[in-house]
C-alpha cells in the first residue's frame, strides 16, 4: 500500500527510479536492487491510481490555467487534432504499464477509505486488514508487500475472506492533504508507533487483533491470520 497526486510528476518519478535501477544493473549492483524494484512497484501503483482516477481533472485544471500546450508531431509519433495529443512507441509502452498496474492494484482491492472498508466489511461481514505503511521508505513494509501481500495466495484469501485497507505514510512520495490527516488521525486512535502495523478489525473499527512482519511467506502469514481471528473469538475463514 499518495501525497498531492500529479500524474506527470508520479510517472517521472517512475521513469526516474526505472532509470536509475537499470544503471545498478548495468554495474552488477544487484544487492540494492531488490528493495529498489519495490520502490518502484509502489510508485508505479500510484500511478495508475492517479491515471485512472485523476487524469481527467488533471486536463481539465491544465486547460482551465493555460497549461495545456499543443505538441507538434514527430517522426515515430502520430498527433491528433492539431497536435494536441503525441503519442510515441515508448510513451504508449509506459502508458499501458502504467494502466496496468493501476488496474492490478484496484482489483487487489486495498481501499483508502476507512469508513468505505467499514461499509464493505458490513456488507460481506468479513474483518478488515488494515496494514499502516511507509511504502516508499520503510524496509519491512517492502518486504511485507513483496512477500506476501503482492503474492496470489495472500490475494485469493483475502478475496474472499478481508476486507483490505491501507493507511500509508510515505516521505517522498505526494499525497492529498486530507489523506494523510485522515491516516494520521488512524494511526493516533489505534495507537500505532511503528511501521509496518497490521491490524484486524471488525466492521465497527473495533481490533481484533494487531501483528506486522512475520517471516515464512504467504501461507504461513494466511495461517497466522486464521490463528489471530480465532483467538479473537471471530469465525475461522473458509478453507481456500
Amino acid at each position: 500500500m499518495v501525497r498531492d497526486e500529479s500524474a506527470n510528476g508520479n510517472i517521472e518519478e517512475a521513469l526516474s527510479l526505472a532509470g536509475r535501477l537499470c544503471r545498478l544493473a548495468d554495474k552488477g549492483e544487484t544487492e540494492c536492487l531488490d528493495d529498489g524494484c519495490a520502490v518502484l512497484f509502489g510508485v508505479v501503483r500510484d500511478c495508475g491510481y492517479t491515471i485512472m482516477h485523476r487524469a481527467q481533472k488533471e486536463r481539465e485544471d491544465h486547460v482551465a490555467h493555460g497549461r495545456w500546450r499543443d505538441v507538434p508531431p514527430r517522426r515515430g509519433g502520430t498527433a491528433t487534432r492539431g497536435g494536441r495529443k503525441m503519442k510515441t512507441r515508448g510513451m504508449r509502452a509506459v502508458l499501458a504499464a502504467l494502466l496496468a498496474a493501476g488496474a492490478a492494484s484496484a482489483a487487489e482491492g486495498w481501499l483508502t477509505d476507512f469508513e468505505a472498508a467499514k461499509r464493505e466489511a458490513a456488507r460481506r461481514g468479513v474483518p478488515i486488514l488494515a496494514d499502516f505503511s511507509g511504502s516508499d521508505w520503510c524496509g519491512w513494509c517492502m518486504k511485507l508487500d513483496r512477500e506476501v501481500f503482492s503474492t496470489a495466495v495472500f490475494k485469493e484469501h483475502a478475496g474472499q475472506n478481508l476486507v483490505l485497507f491501507v493507511a500509508d505514510f510515505p516521505q517522498r512520495k505526494p499525497q492529498p492533504e486530507d489523506v494523510a490527516a485522515r491516516n494520521k488521525a488512524l494511526a493516533a486512535e489505534y495507537g500505532v508507533r511503528g511501521f509496518p502495523t497490521v491490524l484486524l478489525l471488525g466492521a465497527d473499527g473495533k481490533e481484533l487483533a494487531r501483528t506486522g512482519y512475520r517471516p515464512g511467506g504467504p501461507e504461513a502469514y494466511v495461517d497466522h491470520l486464521k490463528a489471530l481471528l480465532a483467538g479473537a473469538g471471530t469465525p475461522v475463514p473458509r478453507q481456500e
